[in-house]
């Protein structure tokens, strides 16, 4: 069940991604809050996942939200690579865009080994407008050696 519930949910974002009438901000809120959702619930059991489903949910869309309001396709870009060498090796990678004046980055957390393969945790983070909007996920290492990120 779980499975046919992400399925459907990387399909809704994937339709919302090619929607361009509906604002940035409103399409970072839905894939935010879908995402934010979908880690929620892995969190916990019974009333507990329930909880931290609906504060995922919340928080995910929230944070989307305010990065699809103000980041435009070129701030993402560079966004995804930083996160991207971060998973990859470990440490901090920084962006900047000096044509928008934004700029983010982010940090290698704790590596460690689970049954499927080694994962690594982050913590990212955009400063927009002066204002810095941070978020933070998990990736695990694929069998052909790329990273997936899950959360």
């Amino acid at each position: 069940m779980k499975m046919r519930g992400f399925a459907v949910a990387v399909g809704v974002v994937a339709m919302l991604g090619g929607c361009s009438n509906i604002p940035k901000g409103d399409q970072g809120m839905v894939i935010g809050g879908v995402l934010g959702g979908l880690a929620g619930s892995t969190i916990g059991g019974g009333s507990g996942r329930v909880i931290a489903t609906i504060a995922g949910a919340l928080i995910g869309g929230y944070v989307g939200h305010e990065v699809g309001q103000h980041m435009d396709r070129e701030d993402r870009a560079r966004h995804e690579r930083a996160v991207a060498e971060t998973v990859a090796n470990g440490g901090r990678h920084t962006w900047h865009n000096p044509r928008t004046r934004r700029h983010g980055g982010a940090t290698a957390g704790r590596y460690y080994e689970t049954p499927r393969g080694y994962c690594r945790e982050y913590r990212e983070y955009v400063v927009i407008d002066g204002r810095e909007v941070p978020a933070h996920g998990t990736a695990c290492r694929q069998p052909d050696g790329s990273w997936r990120i899950m959360n």
